[in-house]
């Protein structure tokens, strides 16, 4: 990247990156940001969703006021407005993504779980963490 009356910045972007710069320019070809916004909440909607049902797993045992709580604090909580506010929108797709991987896990459907979080884990390095918190709840 130039930067005028700078100098050069090298920067390096995961192999992951652009598969995933392609699927959001193809949801949206005219980059519109109002759009663009839209399926990002969506994609957001997704999240909170998913959450409910990695909640809802009959085999983690977990109560519905407290799946109930945990919903509301994933939308409204500090750490998730941290992510999407401070780093980047795009990191909602990738926490999506994540979620499925980990989803499918807990499931029992290893093979598309190593797919789906591998995948992830080509966009950016958090993934992986993923992996092992999910792998040392089961």
């Amino acid at each position: 990247m130039f930067i005028p009356g700078g100098s050069t910045i090298y920067a390096y972007y995961p192999p992951g990156v652009p598969l995933l710069y392609l699927l959001l320019t193809s949801i949206n070809p005219a980059m519109n940001t109002l759009t663009y916004r839209w399926y990002i909440l969506l994609f957001e909607a997704g999240v909170d969703y998913l959450i409910w049902k990695i909640a809802s797993i009959p085999s983690l045992k977990i109560s519905q006021t407290f799946r109930e709580k945990g919903v509301f604090y994933a939308f409204f909580g500090v750490s998730m407005l941290t992510v999407l506010e401070l780093f980047s929108k795009y990191d909602s797709v990738l926490l999506f993504i994540s979620l499925v991987g980990v989803y499918f896990y807990l499931t029992d459907h290893y093979f598309a779980a190593g797919c789906i979080l591998v995948f992830a884990g080509f966009v950016k390095i958090f993934p992986f963490v993923w992996m092992a918190a999910s792998s040392s709840i089961t």
